[in-house]
């Protein structure tokens, strides 16, 4: 029985994790390249919800730990799941609870070990863009929800 027992608390299970879709007051969205998308896509910062850590709190967690500006969550406007995604670096489940935050501040400080560069980009021209297939997504369904 034991084993049985090992064997359970082995499993793995799906990460909730936000993805932080940044507006400032000039209506530009923020986009990074990270090494754990390959480095060469654009996609926006984000990170795993911690136990006992709500999606407001995480999201703004992640921003201010990722690019070092202070963002305020607007909503959740939409929720992904992926399963092994192609470009990430390792084998992994997602749920992506993707966030609509707000910024007052353009000035980011990158957290060097995860993102490699960053841009605030129109939301309009967005179209000639290397962008994470999960990233553009998201784009998609919160230009619809703006």
């Amino acid at each position: 029985m034991e084993g049985k027992a090992n064997k359970t608390m082995e499993k793995t299970y799906p990460q909730p994790v936000v993805g932080a879709f940044i507006v400032n007051r000039q209506n530009q969205l923020l986009l990074i390249k990270s090494h754990k998308w390959g480095g060469v896509m654009w996609s926006v910062p984000g990170g795993r919800v911690e136990v006992g850590e709500t999606i407001k709190h995480a999201v703004e967690r992640e921003i201010l730990e990722e690019v070092g500006l202070k963002a305020k969550l607007v909503k959740v406007f939409a929720v992904f799941d992926a399963i092994n995604p192609k470009n990430f670096f390792r084998k992994a489940h997602f749920i992506f609870l993707e966030c609509y935050c707000k910024t007052e501040n353009n000035n980011f400080q990158l957290d060097q070990k995860e993102i490699q560069e960053a841009k605030w980009f129109d939301l309009e021209k967005l179209k000639n863009l290397n962008i994470e297939p999960f990233t553009q997504k998201a784009i998609n369904e919160l230009k619809k929800n703006l």
